[in-house]
């Protein structure tokens, strides 16, 4: 067994091992609001076997990519668990297999839900689109492809349910951040943080000079 292959075996671990404590932990929870999700047993075997797949059938056997491939490789697949581990810890009890709405639910907007709606699917499609480049084993690229247009089919089906059970604050969330586009969502919030920020500079120069103005005397 390579190293390559323990080594990503420990990554996936990291990366599920949260989603698993807090499936543990809120395990007796009823959703409040539930969408029924016909296709979600042929979507979870391709969502996992487009992730397992590559390790057991090249990992496993020490392939080595080519260089290029392999840096891109590594790099999809280390986006992919930083996104998904950051959804997972930003959302925490509010996660959940199915699409569904539980207890005490708050649309979550900060951190890296202020960059895409969806950052865990994406970060899955990352991370099995690495470990095929690092692989070299482009035959299950059409796994991979069905994998994201599924992911993309759930992800619309829950921001339907969504905007049904939030209304104008799932819509105008949905309208701001994007679905799964990492660089836009990445330039909107750069432009609202350098926005937000030239406002506060403008707001505290013009407090100094009205501070620092002469108070004109009124007449008597």
């Amino acid at each position: 067994m390579s190293l390559h292959f323990l080594a990503i075996v420990v990554a996936l671990s990291m990366r599920h091992l949260p989603q698993l404590l807090i499936d543990l932990r809120h395990r007796d929870r009823v959703p409040t609001a539930t969408r029924p999700t016909p296709v979600r047993g042929a979507y979870v075997t391709l969502l996992y076997g487009a992730i397992c797949a590559p390790s057991l059938l090249g990992l496993a056997e020490g392939a080595q990519a080519a260089v290029t491939a392999g840096a891109l490789g590594v790099g999809a697949f280390g986006l992919g668990w930083a996104l998904g581990l950051a959804g997972l810890l930003a959302i925490r009890q509010y996660y959940t297999e199915d699409i569904s709405i539980c207890p005490g639910f708050k649309l979550v907007r900060t951190g890296v839900y202020g960059l895409v709606r969806h950052p865990i699917r994406l970060g899955l499609a990352l991370e099995a689109l690495g470990l095929i480049l690092m692989t070299e084993l482009y035959v299950l690229l059409p796994v991979w492809l069905a994998m994201v247009a599924l992911q993309l089919i759930r992800s619309r089906q829950e921001d339907d349910f969504l905007r049904q059970q939030l209304g104008d604050d799932a819509v105008q969330y949905q309208r701001y951040v994007p679905a799964v586009n990492l660089p836009l969502g990445t330039w909107r919030r750069l432009r609202q943080v350098m926005t937000n920020w030239t406002a506060r500079g403008t707001g505290a120069r013009t407090r100094g000079d009205s501070a620092g103005a002469p108070k004109q005397r009124l007449p008597v």
